[in-house]
C-alpha cells in the first residue's frame, strides 16, 4: 500500500504569515496604549506647571495685598509725589539694565518693571504715649528746651500701659535697643494728626524694661537722620506744634521689584530698608544684604501698580457711575459727584501709571488723595509647554506697552512656548484719609 502523508501535529505551532499578522496587533496596540499615555504626560505636565504658576501668583498677592492695606499705618500720610508718602512707585525703571532697587550693591531690578514702596508701622505696635510728658527735647547745647523746633536730640518715654489702661507690649522697643538697630520712629502731635516728625532712634542711649521704654532719638546728627528728615514737612527742623505727642511707633519700609536673577529666572522679591535709605536695614556694622532680596515668588515676570487717586480728572454725574471702569467711593460728602474714573484708553482720568502719557510730575497729581492700588502680576510657568503651543502676545500692561525689543522679551517665539497667566488685584487703602 501507498505511503500516507503525515499529518501535521498539534504542536507544530503558528505560521509566519499568523505571526506577522499577530506582530501588527500587538505594535498597533502599544502605539496607542503609547500615545494614551504620552497624551495623559503632556496634560499632566501642562496642569502641574499651571498649578504651581497659578500658586506663585497667590503667594505674590497674599505677600503684597496685606502690606498695601497696612500702608500709612501709624499716620504717615499718602502722597504719590512727594518722597515722604506712605505708598511710592518707580515706574518702569530706567533703560540702564544695571539698575538697582538700592544702591550699587544691592540686587537689579529687571527694565521696565515697576518698584512699588509701602511704609508704615507693619509689624510693630503703635504706641499711645503720655502726651506732654512723653517727649523730653533737647537743643544743641544740650539744654532741655520746650521749643520743638530747637530740638536736635530728645527722649521719648513709652508706658507698657496706655493711659487708657491698655496694656502695649514693648518687644519691638526692646529688640530694637538690645540688638542696636538705629530704627525710624514716628511720632505724631495730639492736636493735629497732620503734624508729625520721624527721627532716629539712639539704641545705645535707650533703656527698656518690663514696664517702660525710655528711648533716646537725634533729629540731626544721627546715621539716617538725614534721609529720615525728607520723610515729614520742613525738616529736619521738628514742627512747633509737636510739643504733645499723641502716637509713636517704629516706622518701616519695604520695595517690592522684580528681581532680575539670570540663572533661574525672574522673581517678585521684597526688600526691607531704612526708611527713606538706600541702606539695607538691619542691625549697626551687620551685613544685612540678605533683607534686600527675601523672593516671594518665582517666574514673576513683570510688576505694574497704577494709582487710584480724587483728582480734578473726572467729571461730576447727576447719578452714580456703574462699573467697571468706574469705581464709586465715599470721599467727600457728595458721593454722587465724587469718584475715581478710569477712561478706556488711560487718558486723562484719575488713575496714575495706568497710560503712557501720565506724568506724575503734573499739578492735577500733587496732594491728590490716594484711595486704591491696582497691583499687574504678570507670571509665567517654570518650564516650557512640552507641546507646540504659543501663547497670545502681551501688547500692554498699564503704562508698560511691550515693544518688539522689550527686555522682558515676553513675545519671541521661545517665550511664548510658557504658559503665562495675569492677575490684576485692586486694593482699597485702609489708612487712607
Amino acid at each position: 500500500m501507498p505511503a500516507q502523508p503525515p499529518r501535521p501535529s498539534r504542536q507544530s505551532g503558528f505560521t509566519l504569515i499568523e505571526l506577522t499578522i499577530a506582530l501588527v496587533v500587538i505594535v498597533e496596540l502599544l502605539l496607542a496604549i503609547f500615545t494614551l499615555f504620552d497624551f495623559s504626560y503632556r496634560v499632566s505636565h501642562i496642569q502641574t506647571n499651571l498649578a504651581d504658576m497659578q500658586q506663585s501668583l497667590r503667594v505674590a498677592q497674599t505677600d503684597v495685598e496685606p502690606m498695601v492695606r497696612m500702608a500709612g499705618r501709624g499716620g504717615l500720610p499718602f502722597s504719590v509725589t512727594a518722597p515722604g508718602g506712605a505708598v511710592a512707585v518707580r515706574d518702569n525703571v530706567g533703560a540702564n539694565t544695571n539698575i538697582a532697587v538700592g544702591d550699587a550693591t544691592s540686587p537689579l531690578v529687571v527694565q521696565s518693571t515697576d518698584v512699588l514702596t509701602v511704609r508704615g508701622e507693619f509689624s510693630a505696635p503703635v504706641y499711645q504715649t503720655l502726651g506732654t510728658a512723653a517727649v523730653v527735647y533737647r537743643n544743641a547745647a544740650g539744654n532741655v528746651t520746650t521749643d520743638p523746633t530747637q530740638a536736635v536730640t530728645g527722649v521719648l518715654t513709652i508706658s507698657s500701659t496706655s493711659p487708657a489702661g491698655v496694656a502695649q507690649n514693648l518687644k519691638a522697643l526692646s529688640d530694637a535697643v538690645s540688638n542696636n538697630v538705629p530704627e525710624a520712629l514716628l511720632m505724631v502731635s495730639s492736636r493735629d494728626a497732620s503734624t508729625y516728625a520721624v527721627v532716629q532712634l539712639n539704641p545705645g542711649a535707650s533703656n527698656v524694661t518690663a514696664t517702660q521704654a525710655t528711648l533716646a532719638f537725634q533729629v540731626t546728627g544721627g546715621t539716617n537722620s538725614a534721609a529720615y528728615a525728607t520723610l515729614f514737612p520742613g525738616g529736619p527742623t521738628l514742627p512747633a506744634g509737636l510739643t504733645r505727642i499723641n502716637y509713636a511707633g517704629i516706622l518701616e519700609e519695604y520695595r517690592f521689584y522684580i528681581r532680575n536673577a539670570a540663572t533661574t529666572g525672574p522673581k517678585l522679591s521684597r526688600a526691607r530698608f531704612f526708611p527713606g535709605t538706600q541702606t539695607a536695614w538691619g542691625p549697626t556694622g551687620a551685613n544685612n544684604s540678605a533683607n534686600l532680596q527675601v523672593d516671594v515668588a518665582d517666574d514673576i515676570l513683570d510688576l505694574q501698580v497704577a494709582l487710584g487717586l480724587d483728582t480734578s480728572n473726572h467729571v461730576a454725574r447727576a447719578t452714580p457711575p456703574d462699573p467697571p471702569g468706574l469705581v464709586l467711593t465715599t470721599i467727600a460728602a457728595d458721593p454722587v459727584n465724587c469718584y475715581i474714573s478710569e477712561a478706556a484708553n488711560g487718558q486723562n482720568d484719575d488713575w496714575l501709571y495706568n497710560d503712557t502719557t501720565d506724568n506724575a510730575a503734573a499739578a492735577v497729581w500733587t496732594n491728590a488723595p490716594l484711595y486704591y492700588v491696582r497691583l499687574s502680576l504678570l507670571a509665567r510657568t517654570d518650564r516650557r509647554d512640552p507641546s507646540y503651543y504659543q501663547a497670545p502676545t502681551v501688547n500692554r500692561i498699564e503704562d508698560h506697552v511691550y515693544a518688539t525689543s522689550d527686555p522682558l522679551n515676553v513675545n519671541t517665539v521661545a517665550e511664548r512656548r510658557y504658559r503665562r497667566r495675569l492677575l490684576q488685584t485692586t486694593i482699597d487703602v485702609r489708612n487712607a484719609s
